[in-house]
């Protein structure tokens, strides 16, 4: 059975703890995007597991059995934790269901990167990607800093053109 699985990067991996990581999909509104979503399979809601017996680390489907009101959990993760701190642990391993990766912050407010960060980066994309390229990256941040790392690494230049407050999006085609 193959579901297209979504890989959640982060720089550090203690960004799971205290509460983000149960907060992450706990916002009300989200609730019916995605039952509608999921409708077909009756999942309702996503739930943080961080360690079960029979489970992998990550974000699961779930929904309340309709005779007993217990919860069931779905057996595949809806979207794995990865961190860049981390980078060299995963490697050797296959991620083949995951089709979409999101970096979040990936510009830090505080402006402070790892120490190369970018080599960390790539690491991951490639042992995530591997040869698939229908896999995609969404690299999602607050701040703006028009000395990133990524943008020197990758040749954006027209970021250091955009306006702040102005959200923009750039593609392979613009690098």
């Amino acid at each position: 059975l193959f579901r297209a699985q979504t890989g959640y990067l982060m720089r550090y991996e203690q960004d799971l703890r205290g509460g983000l990581s149960d907060d992450l999909f706990s916002e009300f509104e989200l609730l019916p995007y995605i039952r509608e979503i999921f409708k077909a399979e009756g999942w309702t809601r996503i739930v943080w597991i961080p360690y079960k017996r029979g489970y992998e680390k990550g974000w699961y489907l779930a929904k309340d059995d309709p005779e007993s009101g217990e919860r069931i959990t779905d057996t595949i993760p809806f979207m794995r934790p990865f961190a860049l701190t981390k980078s060299s642990s995963y490697k050797g391993r296959g991620y083949p269901n995951i089709a979409l990766i999101f970096f979040d912050e990936f510009m830090p407010e505080n402006k402070l990167y790892l120490p190369n960060e970018f080599s960390a980066f790539n690491s991951i994309i490639s042992t995530i990607r591997r040869d698939r390229t229908y896999v995609k990256v969404i690299m999602s941040a607050n701040a703006i800093d028009k000395n990133c790392l990524y943008f020197y690494d990758f040749g954006i230049s027209k970021a250091l053109e955009q306006e702040i407050s102005s959200i923009s999006l750039y593609t392979v085609k613009d690098i």
